[in-house]
């Protein structure tokens, strides 16, 4: 009686012609065709044996599945795949410092997630663990107020605290986390200080209003230059206010220069 090979086997022509009582494993790194019923058309040549696709691997012979590599690691790709590079749960890369992944059978560096600006992730590779979840990126302590958080995505190392630029300021945030970005000094003001100072970008008062007769349309201005003197015939508001310095509209014609006659 002739029986089809198992799943995860085959059993090619014999050159003789003589019977054969085995049939041949599948090596590692690949798996065979499985179906219900088995069909000998699926277990008659070594093709029949499929290298394991990228992201995963068959680490013992006669498989009829590959095995994912887990969260936290990608597999190898290649234009020519080899069974060398899906035999082993060590073909699976753990992501670096500062990356993870948190789905399975990845086949790729590439698909290692950046953590976000200002969190970061200091493990060097040493446990897929460490690296298959958002949360394994790590926020820092909160920076105090005048400073942001600039560790840029990926950051494999803690959050710098970085002095607001010129032109910005940043006061508390609410609920205590790193922010990652400073607020623009409105228009009608400015900030002079090139981040030499974190207590003079704590607090919207720090961007000095245009002096009276002046305006600037400006946004995140670094330099009372930038506040224009209202034409001549107008003048501006006395107001210590942005909103009244922030527009050529700002700038009112003196009554002698009004167009409109006086009653």
């Amino acid at each position: 009686m002739c029986t089809v090979c198992a799943a995860g086997t085959y059993l090619a022509s014999v050159a003789d012609g003589s019977a054969t009582t085995a049939c041949i494993s599948c090596v590692i790194g690949k798996y065979g065709k499985t179906a219900t019923p088995e069909v000998a058309a699926d277990h008659d040549n070594s093709d029949d044996c499929t290298i394991c696709a990228a992201g995963t691997y068959a680490a013992a012979v006669a498989q009829t599945a590959c095995i994912d590599c887990i969260a936290g690691k990608y597999g190898k790709i290649s234009s020519t795949p080899a069974t060398t590079d899906h035999d082993s749960a060590t073909d699976c890369t753990i992501c670096a410092a500062g990356k993870y992944v948190a789905t399975a059978a990845r086949s790729a560096v590439s698909q290692c997630i950046a953590c976000p600006a200002g969190k970061y992730n200091t493990d060097a590779a040493s446990a897929a663990i460490k690296h298959d979840a958002l949360g394994d990126c790590t926020s820092a302590v909160a920076c105090v107020v005048g400073k942001y958080a600039s560790t840029a995505a990926g950051g494999s190392q803690n959050v710098l605290c970085t002095i607001c630029a010129a032109g910005k300021f940043l006061e508390s945030t609410s609920d205590g986390t790193a922010t990652t970005s400073c607020k623009d000094c409105a228009a009608g003001t400015y900030l002079v200080d090139a981040a030499a100072d974190a207590a003079t970008h704590d607090a919207l008062a720090d961007c000095s209003v245009c002096a009276s007769g002046k305006y600037s349309a400006v946004v995140a201005s670094v330099a009372q230059i930038d506040c224009t003197a209202c034409a001549a015939g107008k003048y501006g508001s006395n107001a210590v206010v942005a909103t009244s310095h922030d527009a050529e509209d700002d700038c009112a014609w003196e009554l002698m220069y009004a167009s409109t006659p006086l009653i």
